[in-house]
């Protein structure tokens, strides 16, 4: 999992790919998970692309940013919900 720092991060530099692949939204949201023995944290930050209808192309399960010379890997999740409308 990521920090929010990064994750943050990934959402600012990957967002115009992830619009060109056809995402309406995009946006950075906790997950929890079991903590491991070794893990006390037990959770994360993730970036959602939500999109209108699944999109053609796969869409990787992370995403790299970079923060100097370090490179991280953010995940990402696809999630479908129709793109808001004015009535």
């Amino acid at each position: 999992m990521a920090s929010l720092n990064e994750a943050e991060r990934a959402r600012q530099q990957q967002s115009e790919y992830l619009r060109k692949l056809g995402a309406h939204a995009i946006a950075v949201e906790p997950v929890k998970t079991r903590p491991r023995k070794r893990d006390h944290a037990g959770g994360g930050f993730v970036v959602v692309a939500y999109f209108d209808r699944k999109p053609a192309d796969p869409l990787p399960e992370s995403l790299e940013v970079r923060s100097g010379k370090k490179r991280m890997k953010v995940p990402l999740t696809l999630r479908l919900a129709p793109k808001f409308q004015l009535e």
